[in-house]
């Protein structure tokens, strides 16, 4: 894999996880449907479904912080793999039933095999990036890789909607 793919793999992934983690974190109301998510998942309630998406969401923001900064990049890449890995396994165990998906704020729709895809290309971004040193952005090449990075997070995140729209 060239360093440009890995470039693009790690600015698609810390983009999604600041998306996912900001669009959690930005009002009472996308909190509150983050805590009613752990709850239905996890049983958990009260404070603890509180404090369990409130780890969730630090640890989807820690994602980008940790992918910026090259001396925390592999710790980063694995907690990238394995937070999508775990999300993936969290909808597939959950798609049918009735739980909405509040992966981007608040829920917009119920899990369902879409979400599954979505999350089975966010996990192979991070595989992506964790299998190449990334190159520097700032060639032309570089810069060419950020933005297909930027690209690629936008899709990851408009997934559910652009399947609306090609169904």
């Amino acid at each position: 894999m060239t360093p440009y793919v890995a470039l693009a793999c790690l600015i698609a992934a810390g983009l999604t996880f600041a998306v996912s983690a900001w669009s959690k974190a930005r009002g009472r109301a996308t909190r509150a449907a983050a805590a009613d998510l752990v709850r239905t998942v996890t049983g958990l309630s009260g404070n603890r479904a509180r404090a369990a998406a409130a780890a969730l969401i630090a640890t989807e923001a820690a994602v980008p912080m940790m992918l910026a900064v090259p001396a925390f990049r592999p710790a980063g890449i694995w907690l990238t793999v394995g937070l999508s890995a775990a999300l993936l396994g969290g909808v597939l165990l959950l798609a049918g039933r009735d739980v909405p998906c509040a992966c981007f704020g608040e829920p917009s729709s119920r899990l369902s095999g879409v979400h599954a895809v979505r999350n089975a290309v966010l996990l192979t971004v991070a595989i992506g990036a964790a299998c190449a040193t990334p190159s520097a952005a700032d060639t032309p090449a570089g810069l060419a890789a950020a933005c297909a990075g930027t690209v690629l997070c936008l899709f990851v995140i408009r997934f559910e909607a652009l399947h609306r729209a090609f169904r």
